[in-house]
């Protein structure tokens, strides 16, 4: 998920000149029409709404301004700071939100989870529209070739690829020029892009990034306490249907496996990069960036189940998770 901070109110406009102006040139990105004041104006303005907008560029930035206007930029601050009480007006979409002034904006960071997670959109209408270079073709004879290019490239944000061409093209904005739509052209987004997607055209699946890092080695930390309250431990499955070959039970949210060893568990997770992950129960393997959410280290005779597909291997307890740390190539 995109997560965005407050940095303050800022100065805009000065001489007829914007600070946060990455969408000069650009006049649509997906759904929404960028005027000629180089922003997106809409009368449902809310902070989350300019994220989503700029997040589509892959900005650093956005800007929301006079209640209803949005600005994305990769710097701010051109113009100087204004003081916090000349933010006053509120968001057009969110009455509980300040959006700016006249010539004043609220200025937001925008944080980006690891690009490891893409899904499908085999029929989507939208395109970008820009004067600006937005997609770069990359040698890539297969769907993993091409998004393990657009995950290595900074400002890739999402990639298209023909099976029949065998063509891969990066884009700098997370929908394509038009050209490069049609029946031939699939198009594949960061899961951090899934607003209105239907559920049937979304397939999820992890990027086995195999060409810019590699496993090394797996060191293991200790038994730790899980479920407590119904709450999970380690959540990075969250929100996914599959993880390369291996189906996610979503409620859980884990990957089940009469076979289950440490090293499954260690492959599993290191399909989308994780730095964690936990066997369970025999069968059950979690992953995640964190751990140990539900107080101290349990005692490591709480793990005490055999692994089903290693019974040489413990794997955890009953709500007990044997945790271990990845480590990776770079």
């Amino acid at each position: 998920v995109v997560r965005f901070s407050y940095v303050g109110c800022y100065v805009d406009f000065t001489g007829g000149v914007r600070d946060l102006n990455e969408l000069s040139g650009v006049t649509r990105i997906g759904e929404y029409e960028i005027i000629s004041s180089r922003c997106v104006s809409n009368t449902d303005m809310s902070h989350e709404l300019c994220s989503s907008v700029c997040s589509l560029g892959g900005f650093a930035y956005f800007g929301v301004q006079s209640g209803k206007a949005c600005l994305c930029g990769s710097s701010f601050g051109s113009q100087g700071k204004a003081n916090e009480s000349d933010c006053s007006t509120k968001c057009r979409g969110n009455s509980s939100q300040i959006c700016g002034a006249p010539w004043r904006n609220s200025v937001f960071a925008l944080t980006y989870p690891n690009q490891n997670f893409y899904k499908m959109l085999k029929h989507s209408n939208f395109t970008v529209e820009t004067s600006k270079t937005s997609s770069w073709p990359a040698a890539a004879p297969s769907v993993m070739d091409c998004l393990a290019r657009c995950s290595a490239k900074a400002d890739c944000q999402a990639a298209v690829f023909s099976q029949r061409l065998l063509a891969c093209h990066l884009l700098a904005f997370a929908y394509p020029p038009a050209s490069l739509t049609g029946p031939d052209w699939t198009l594949y987004q960061p899961i951090r892009h899934h607003g209105g997607v239907s559920p049937e055209l979304v397939f999820l699946f992890a990027l086995l990034t195999s060409a810019a890092c590699k496993l090394l080695n797996h060191s293991y930390l200790g038994c730790y306490v899980d479920n407590t309250n119904g709450s999970r431990d380690m959540t990075g499955l969250s929100g996914l249907k599959q993880l390369g070959k291996f189906h996610v039970q979503p409620a859980a949210p884990l990957v089940n496996s009469d076979e289950m060893t440490i090293e499954l568990c260690s492959s599993v997770c290191s399909l989308g990069r994780f730095s964690h992950f936990g066997v369970q129960s025999e069968t059950q393997c979690f992953c995640g960036n964190s751990f140990g959410s539900q107080g101290v280290a349990a005692k490591d005779d709480d793990c005490n189940k055999n692994c089903r597909g290693n019974p040489l291997q413990r794997c955890g307890g009953i709500n007990r998770n044997s945790v271990y740390s990845l480590n990776y190539s770079n």
